[in-house]
């Protein structure tokens, strides 16, 4: 449920914002990954991607956060059924050590990874196609998805801009 609610904000703030995310082929390994440019967050982004060619692709993407930062990634295959492509979603570290791996969480086929970064730097994601749990491109998924991602401050801050916000319509009400 809380993976939904994330997921559902963060489709919201992307579609104030008119941001995009750029894939550029190749982009099939760690030292080829696309760069995700952010801005401070709460921030948020999305792009539509496509698993291309007769399978066997792999979109990489590198991000920087911040230690605390919870970043938030979906996939959602496309209409009609979204069902296809069938991604897997893995998120690494800056050695490329996997730290979450999902299938299916978010709509449809699609996937969802949640984390809150435990250091400052860079971290890698990748999708690919259902079977490849090894990113290797060891899949035959075909088509086009849609990526989003989303990152908020750790939850401590949350709440200090909530009460601040709150103490700003507070005092305007007074006046």
């Amino acid at each position: 449920m809380l993976k939904g609610l994330f997921a559902l904000g963060a489709i919201l703030i992307v579609g104030a914002a008119n941001a995009l995310i750029i894939e550029t082929e190749s982009n099939n390994t760690f030292g080829t990954a696309n760069a995700v440019t952010r801005a401070a967050s709460p921030w948020a982004d999305l792009g539509n991607m496509r698993l291309g060619g007769t399978g066997g692709d792999v979109d990489f993407f590198s991000i920087n956060l911040i230690a605390g930062e919870i970043i938030t990634i979906v996939t959602t295959p496309q209409p009609p059924d979204f069902t296809t492509p069938d991604t897997l979603l893995g998120l690494f570290d800056n050695n490329q050590t996997l730290l979450q791996l999902d299938d299916d969480s978010g709509p449809g086929l699609g996937s969802l990874v949640q984390w809150q970064a435990t250091y400052t730097g860079t971290h890698f994601f990748a999708v690919t196609g259902f079977p490849d749990q090894n990113f290797t491109g060891g899949h035959s998924q075909v088509g086009n998805y849609v990526l989003t991602v989303s990152i908020v401050p750790e939850p401590a801050t949350i709440l200090a801009l909530a009460a601040g916000a709150g103490l700003l319509i507070a005092r305007r009400r007074r006046k």
